[in-house]
């Protein structure tokens, strides 16, 4: 019995032991399954954010830029509008400082009129600038620059009249012969102004034709002068020849009255 009891326990020691044993050599391909799971969720986890991501970008990109558009837009026209007002008012200055709104007085009131308007918007904000500052502000401008070429263009054509007399007054007195230095300085100074008209640069056409004309006026008096010596050295010499004439006359007369028929001298 004993002998036979020990085989039992003997076989069944056998038996657990082989049972361990087999548990610690195979279980490496059981986790197999877990990591085929784990390696779907991390697949499929990663996008998941990327949907959230564009989800959330998306909504707010158009509602900002077109704010950010307004507000530039606004800032752009308030700046321009500074621009033109400064341009505006130089101007308007340069008409007051030289009394270049004289005959041009109604035109002077209405651009006036849009300054004003234009001020009061560029005063009032970046947001009360619209369009119509922006065309009151240009209207004056522009207003102001072409009541200040009126101005000067009136002025410097009556100089140009002026000169071109002058000039004139001394081709009849041959003053291109007799004061020849003055006038060709003259006629020069005068063709420059010309010039300077053409170009619309008004000041220097001004000035040159006011240089002109002491120019001219120098070479019609010297040739007046020498013109009314000449005159009167020919009504000496005219009254000389006619004294001479007389004296002749006279001697004939003296000699025909003294003599007899025979041509003697009594």
């Amino acid at each position: 019995m004993r002998k036979v009891w020990f085989i039992r326990f003997f076989t069944t020691l056998i038996v657990v032991a082989g049972l361990v044993f087999a548990c610690k050599s195979a279980p490496k391909e059981a986790p197999q399954p877990e990591q085929e799971v784990v390696e779907e969720i991390v697949e499929v986890t990663p996008e998941e954010p990327e949907e959230i991501v564009e989800m959330d970008s998306a909504i707010p990109e158009t509602t900002p830029i077109a704010v950010d558009s307004d507000i530039e837009r606004q800032q752009e026209r308030h700046a321009e509008l500074g621009n033109i007002l400064a341009e505006a008012d130089a101007k308007r200055q340069e008409i007051m400082d030289d009394g270049l709104y004289e005959g041009n007085l109604q035109a002077f009131d209405i651009a006036d009129n849009a300054l004003k308007r234009a001020t009061e918007a560029y005063d009032a904000g970046i947001e009360a600038v619209d369009e119509n500052a922006l065309v009151d502000g240009r209207f004056a401008r522009d207003g102001f620059t072409a009541i200040i070429e009126s101005a000067w263009l009136a002025r410097t054509d009556a100089l140009r009249v002026k000169s071109a007399y002058a000039q004139q007054q001394a081709l009849k007195l041959k003053a291109d012969i007799a004061v020849k230095d003055k006038y060709n300085f003259g006629t020069e100074l005068y063709n420059k102004g010309n010039a300077a008209l053409r170009e619309k640069d008004y000041h220097a056409a001004i000035d040159f034709y006011e240089k002109s004309m002491p120019q001219f006026n120098d070479a019609i008096k010297i040739a007046t002068e020498k013109r009314v010596k000449a005159e009167l050295a020919l009504k000496s010499a005219e009254q000389k020849i006619a004294e001479s004439e007389k004296i002749v006359d006279d001697a004939v007369k003296f000699i025909e009255n003294s003599s007899n028929e025979k041509g003697e001298i009594l």
